[in-house]
Order: structure tokens, then C-alpha cells, then sequence
């Protein structure tokens, strides 16, 4: 981040601003989950319907909330992550229980972005 090597106080501004912003959304979306594309896509996803890359994309915003709190310290950014992974888990374990390990992997031949790498 360029804000970590300069400090930039415009740059740590913004920063904060979009990581507020993004609480209002998930305010407003309840249960944790925390995106641009709405939640049906993740039921394609699970579904093995086509659908592009919705885990790709989850784990884009989640790694950047917990940069936001590592690099910047906002406490608002772990929350918000804290809240998503959540929300990716109880999906993962409602699938689990719903459909059984087979499905669950045959979900991940489809994609899963790089959600091993940030939970």
C-alpha cells in the first residue's frame, strides 16, 4: 500500500472513507455479507449454475479490509472482515449440510478465488 511507505495523510483520508463507506453497505445488507454483486450469484455458484467468479471477488474485499487493519489499523475494516467471513462460512457449512463434502468439492473445480489464502 502507498500509504504504508508515505503516510500520506490525503491518501489515509480516503482510505478511511471508502472503509466507512463499505460499512454503511454492509449495514444496509445485513448478515456480514459485504459486495457489488448480489448474493444469487453465490447460489448459481453453489448450484454449480455458470456463474463468473463471486469467491474470486469476496476474497479481493476481504483481503483488502484486512490490509486496511494491518497496514492502517482500522478497527472498522477487521469488524467488516470478521462479519464476511462469517457470512462466507455459514454459507460453506449450510452447503456442507444441505448437499455433502462431494458437492462442496465439486464447487471448487468451478473456482473459490483465493479464499484458502485470507481465512
Amino acid at each position: 500500500m502507498t500509504w504504508a511507505s508515505t503516510n500520506h495523510s490525503v491518501l489515509d483520508g480516503r482510505m478511511r472513507y471508502v472503509v466507512s463507506a463499505m460499512a454503511e453497505v454492509a449495514a444496509r445488507l445485513g448478515g456480514g455479507y459485504l459486495s457489488a454483486f448480489p448474493e444469487s450469484l453465490l447460489d448459481r455458484f453453489e448450484r454449480i449454475e455458470p456463474v463468473w467468479a463471486p469467491y474470486y471477488t469476496l476474497h479481493k474485499v476481504l483481503q483488502g479490509l484486512l490490509d486496511q487493519y494491518t497496514i492502517a489499523g482500522s478497527s472498522l475494516a477487521l469488524q467488516l472482515a470478521i462479519g464476511l467471513a462469517a457470512y462466507v462460512g455459514g454459507r460453506l457449512e449450510r452447503v456442507l449440510s444441505t448437499s455433502g463434502l462431494t458437492h462442496h468439492w465439486a464447487t471448487l473445480n468451478m473456482e473459490y478465488g483465493g479464499m484458502n489464502d485470507v481465512l
